[in-house]
């Protein structure tokens, strides 16, 4: 059973992971943000875009879900494919899609996961990375074009 305080840790631990990477956003140039949601209703933790530079960014944090789970798969898939819109029809356009989380042992297979749902989609990541900041942040992302 989960208790008050295991659930303000909880949601404490995971808005520092919002944070993050809403900070990794922004420095990326992402200074725009997105107060909305997807047309299916989803919505990630951080989205924000720049304009001028066409980037997108979409990030979620990871801190009780397991890249394994199907739920949170399918959810993600969901922002992959509003994600594959922004980039259809214009070669100027760029994504970043990036998962913020707080347990090594999960960072290559968040990365795997997020390319298996690249590759569902018909993106083609043009980079990727595994970001180890500190021993309890890792960030997994994947950079692609229209």
């Amino acid at each position: 059973m989960i208790n008050a305080h295991n659930l303000n840790s909880r949601l404490d631990e995971h808005e520092r992971l919002v944070k993050f990477l809403d900070t990794m956003a922004v420095m990326l140039g992402c200074a725009q943000t997105l107060n909305s949601h997807f047309p299916d209703t989803t919505r990630p933790d951080v989205i924000r875009m720049s304009t001028k530079l066409n980037v997108l960014f979409v990030g979620d944090a990871k801190n009780t879900e397991s890249p394994d789970s199907v739920s949170t798969q399918e959810r993600l898939f969901n922002y992959v494919l509003w994600m594959s819109l922004f980039l259809s029809n214009n070669n100027k356009r760029k994504i970043v899609f990036a998962i913020c989380h707080n347990k090594r042992e999960n960072s290559h297979s968040w990365l795997k996961m997020l390319f298996s749902l690249f590759s569902r989609s018909g993106i083609y990541p043009s980079q990727y990375g595994v970001e180890e900041f500190d021993s309890s942040t890792y960030i997994e992302w994947i950079h692609a074009k229209g």
